[in-house]
């Protein structure tokens, strides 16, 4: 559907006249007549207004195919280190519905995937940040230093080094005697 087509169905869903959602975005109502009319486009400041009064999404306002906001959703993930929380919601809810789908199931359950590891990677960045900075001000107390070894994978500084140490130790053998052996190196 094209976005003037939208503007007048979101319109009349909201029971709203032309004047009063021209009233509304502080323009003229033969700008919202052009709109609906194709005649014109509604310049880009006005876009966030009228998912506000329609109470809608960018995605639902342009009409997004379900293949466009899957990869809407991926792109910005990729780009963002932290999703604000109504963000993240907005993806849950979508990603779950779509998970009902049968074009879009394998898709869907592979980006929810990424969304909650996507969050829970955003949250271990900050812990760690709190983690370093309570070592900081006692270093000679255990305090959180094993949260290091689950945010960071650290070694943790008491008996579990030895664990670690051992594992290293074990994969620079194998791969020292096995260099042409590509999974050692993982």
């Amino acid at each position: 559907m094209e976005l003037g087509k939208k503007i007048k169905q979101l319109r009349f869903k909201a029971g709203l006249t032309q004047e009063q959602l021209a009233e509304k975005l502080g323009i003229a109502a033969q700008s919202v007549s052009k709109w609906e009319n194709a005649a014109a486009m509604p310049d880009i400041t006005t876009l966030p207004l009228l998912v506000e009064i329609f109470g809608v999404s960018i995605d639902d306002l342009f009409d997004l195919t379900t293949e466009q906001r899957l990869n809407r959703i991926e792109n910005r993930m990729d780009a963002e280190e932290d999703l604000p929380a109504d963000i993240f919601r907005e993806f849950e809810n979508f990603l779950q519905a779509e998970l009902n789908d049968a074009n879009h199931q394998k898709r869907a359950t592979e980006l929810i995937a990424y969304l909650y590891w996507h969050r829970m990677n955003a949250e271990a960045k900050k812990a760690s940040r709190y983690a370093k900075e309570a070592i900081r001000r006692a270093p000679n107390e255990k305090g959180v230093k094993w949260i290091l070894h689950y945010t960071d994978n650290h070694a943790v500084w008491d008996w579990n080094m030895a664990n670690h140490t051992r594992g290293v130790n074990f994969y620079r053998e194998l791969v020292e005697a096995n260099p042409d052996a590509a999974l050692p190196y993982m």
